[in-house]
């Protein structure tokens, strides 16, 4: 099953330019993973198709599922 898509994730998509099949490829193949218990987040950290270097945040009691539930996306500079 495909990751799950937040609504949160779609408008922070738009805002910043980054393109859905990103997210995906980091989740599917992260760089780095980090779990951020603060804020209840696996971040996932890896790059666009066009160079820049993102973190995808996933619900950490999802990460590791068959259906992560991906909350934001952020570029990291």
């Amino acid at each position: 099953m495909p990751p799950r898509l937040t609504h949160h994730l779609l408008d922070r998509l738009r805002q910043r330019d980054i393109r859905e099949a990103d997210v995906l490829a980091v989740v599917a193949r992260p760089i780095v993973e980090v779990h951020d218990p603060d804020n209840h987040s696996f971040k996932l950290f890896g790059w666009t198709v066009d160079g820049r270097k993102i973190c995808v945040a996933v619900r950490d009691d999802s990460w590791e599922t068959d259906d992560p539930v991906v909350k934001t996306v952020m570029e990291v500079r």
